[in-house]
């Protein structure tokens, strides 16, 4: 029961951000974008995290990349890394996945149709394969159980 439980919240917390991944990556506009910054944002302890549902019990780091693109008829800037808010309590593999921005250089970028103030820069991803692999995981477990458990009270 616990096991088909944890399928149910997992799937709305984390199949919601596979998703929201899956739509940026094949529903958002492609743009071009200039790399203004990047930093890693420090969470700390005691915050909510939105990629877990859950408060975070030390600090975790999140990738930031801070892009110039062109939306409708206005430049934009946006502060952003992936719509599945990746982070770690890494700092070093947070760092690392900034390599690929350089200040100043051309980037690849996902607007929102819907909110152009909003983009991505990165999709897919192990983020993906856990957003849609954890929740199937504990439902499949957790329906087998079900079912183990009703066959033992029927018999």
């Amino acid at each position: 029961m616990a096991f088909l439980g944890a399928g149910i919240a997992s799937g709305f917390l984390l199949g919601a951000k596979a998703l929201k991944d899956l739509q940026a990556r094949y529903g958002w506009p492609e743009v071009e974008a200039t790399v203004l910054a990047t930093e890693v944002v420090v969470i700390g302890p005691g915050s909510h995290s939105a990629r877990t549902g859950t408060m975070r019990p030390e600090f975790e780091y999140h990738p930031m990349v801070t892009i110039r693109y062109e939306a409708g008829v206005r430049t934009r800037e946006a502060r952003c890394y992936d719509a599945f808010l990746t982070s770690s309590t890494s700092r070093g593999a947070e760092q690392a996945k900034l390599a690929p921005f350089p200040v100043g250089g051309k980037v690849r970028a996902w607007v929102n149709p819907d909110d152009p103030n909003e983009a991505v820069v990165r999709t897919g991803g192990m983020a993906l394969v856990v957003g849609i692999t954890v929740p199937v995981l504990f439902l499949v477990v957790g329906g087998f159980a079900m079912v183990a458990l009703i066959r033992r009270w029927m018999s």
